[in-house]
């Protein structure tokens, strides 16, 4: 009779070394910028953390109203923070999850939660949006795609998760988000909350870091900061009166290294809106 203990070792010899690699877990540093794999592990690193944790992420967010025929105007204010996690499975892809609770910001046309739209002068009650969760995203060397759901043509969702680029002491990876859906689709899969007709939408980010610490084998998370203009439809109740255009959203993000790095009424109004949203997030990965 053949040892147990052989056949154990016969059946892991078959595996293919990344799996084997994978499954005693992530390389975490001293990464090969050119293997496709490691640029996976070294986006995750960024982005989240290789040690199954999540990051706590501070958003600031300027709106502005890309208006046909005219010049652009500074809307509003929003400020937020998210939270991400990242699980790396035995062959080396990933899935991704986050949520999110921006808030807006008072100030200028914004008081208390009011904003008073300069270019009709509409009031138009800002909302919070707090525990907003974004889609399951699987990362592969292949490409990125949402998880939970398929389009059919010309409805499609593109995640793009771009190669490595450095420059100088600093690594930054491009992270796109590219959506056109049509106005059946949008009603099918967002229901009252979809827009009236098809949804076009562009988000083209960058996470950076310093190179130094996404290679330190050290580390399990690289401190990073996220940059991202969008370019989406405005929402009907902006009080735009017919005016065509669409938002144009900049946004810039800092990974902390803990919730105390958040102004307190964030974090207090994120924690009431959301309980457990630094400690035990309810992500799907």
């Amino acid at each position: 009779m053949i040892a147990r203990r052989t056949l154990l070792t016969a059946a892991a010899a078959l595996l293919p070394l990344a799996t084997r690699a994978f499954a005693a877990g992530p390389k975490l540093g001293d990464f090969d910028l050119a293997n496709p794999r490691d640029q996976l592990l070294a986006y995750a690193k960024m982005r989240a953390r290789l040690d199954g944790g999540h990051a706590i992420w501070h958003h600031a967010i300027d709106m502005f109203a890309l208006i046909d025929g005219r010049v652009s105007e500074f809307l509003f204010k929003r400020e937020g923070v998210s939270v991400h996690k990242i699980r790396v499975e035995d062959n080396g892809d990933l899935a991704v999850h986050y949520l999110a609770s921006t808030y807006p910001v008072e100030g200028g046309n914004v008081k208390n939660g009011v904003w008073t739209n300069h270019i009709t002068g509409k009031q138009v009650n800002l909302r919070g949006l707090p525990g907003a969760k974004g889609p399951v995203t699987r990362v592969t060397t292949q490409g990125a795609k949402n998880a939970e759901r398929d389009l059919a043509a010309p409805s499609a969702e593109r995640y793009v998760v771009g190669a490595p680029s450095i420059m100088g002491t600093r690594i930054s990876i491009s992270d796109d988000m590219i959506v056109y859906r049509t106005a059946e689709d949008q009603r099918r899969i967002f229901s009252r909350a979809a827009s009236a007709g098809d949804y076009t939408a562009t988000e083209l980010g960058a996470y950076e870091a310093d190179l130094a610490d996404v290679m330190n084998a050290k580390l399990t998370s690289a401190p990073a900061s996220r940059a991202m203009v969008g370019v989406v439809p405005w929402a009907p109740d902006f009080g735009m009166d017919g005016l065509k255009g669409t938002l144009m959203i900049r946004h810039r993000a800092h990974k902390t290294a803990s919730a105390d790095e958040l102004p307190a009424w964030l974090r207090e109004q994120a924690e009431k809106d959301t309980p457990g949203i630094f400690t035990a997030p309810k992500l799907a990965v």
